[in-house]
């Protein structure tokens, strides 16, 4: 049986530098697809469309040109459940630090109205929503974007540059492609710490389920939140005991995960 990592892919056999450029169409038609639904307030019920129409498809599209499959090329195998543990409680753990840290901005910058209309629009009303949402939010957004970001781009990246240079600047184009200043902060150091789980574990899974645990504990917390609330914006800290526990549990998990990991490279050298 012929080994996969012998068969030429996607970044072996067309141009790199032509790759990243079709990035940015897809990112500008995701954007633009959901703008366009929020405008015309169908969010709710179509957002779920947006990522599957214009990352995926096309993603999938041009990976037609490759001798790999789709799911060969992008890195989308099933882990083993026990190597989930770790990155699971490195993503967990990281929630409330990061939280603490995005308060900082959003208690000294000025409110983005656009921003908070489009959290309202996506507060759930009534079931069928509340699943779409949800499905949208804790499914769907974070393949899409780990297919594009961690997937393609960053993958893109480490073929051209030093590949923690690759893992930071790709987290950076994450942030900035939020278009939102109170968020860009957070979102970059998100992504670069997804980034590090794709580059550790080369498993598109691990950080698509990272970036999910993320998205699930966003949207529990947009539920519970009223309108009143949202459109107050008055962000409050998380209790600094929490956010202390959460980062030691952070940092503890993260020198097992690395230790894990030099190991298994040695394992494999010896």
């Amino acid at each position: 049986m012929e080994n996969k990592n012998n068969i030429p892919g996607l970044f072996d056999i067309a141009n790199n530098y032509f790759l990243l450029f079709y990035a940015v169409p897809c990112y500008l038609m995701y954007a633009s697809l959901t703008s366009i639904m929020f405008l015309k307030n169908a969010l709710t019920f179509f957002l779920p469309l947006a990522g599957v129409v214009s990352i995926v498809g096309p993603l999938y599209l041009i990976n037609l040109r490759s001798p790999r499959t789709f799911k060969d090329q992008f890195a989308l195998y099933v882990p083993h459940p026990q190597t989930l543990i770790l990155p699971v409680i490195i993503s967990t753990s990281a929630i409330i630090p990061l939280e603490a840290f995005s308060v900082i901005f959003q208690k000294n910058l000025v409110n983005n109205t656009d921003y908070i209309s489009f959290l309202v629009t996506i507060k759930s009303k009534g079931l069928p929503a509340y699943i779409l949402i949800g499905v949208h939010l804790v499914a769907i957004a974070p393949l899409s974007e780990e297919l594009l970001f961690r997937g393609y781009i960053q993958r893109i990246f480490q073929r051209n540059m030093n590949t923690t240079v690759a893992v930071i600047l790709a987290g950076l184009i994450f942030g900035i492609a939020h278009l939102n200043i109170l968020i860009i902060q957070s979102a970059t150091i998100m992504g670069v710490l997804f980034g590090y789980l794709m580059m550790r574990t080369d498993n598109l899974i691990v950080p698509t389920l990272g970036h999910a645990i993320f998205n699930a504990f966003s949207f529990t917390m947009l539920s519970l939140s009223t309108v009143e609330e949202l459109q107050s914006r008055d962000v409050q800290y998380p209790d600094w005991r929490l956010v202390l526990i959460s980062a030691l549990v952070f940092l503890i998990a993260i020198v097992i995960f690395e230790s894990n990991h030099r190991r298994k490279k040695e394992g494999g050298n010896a």
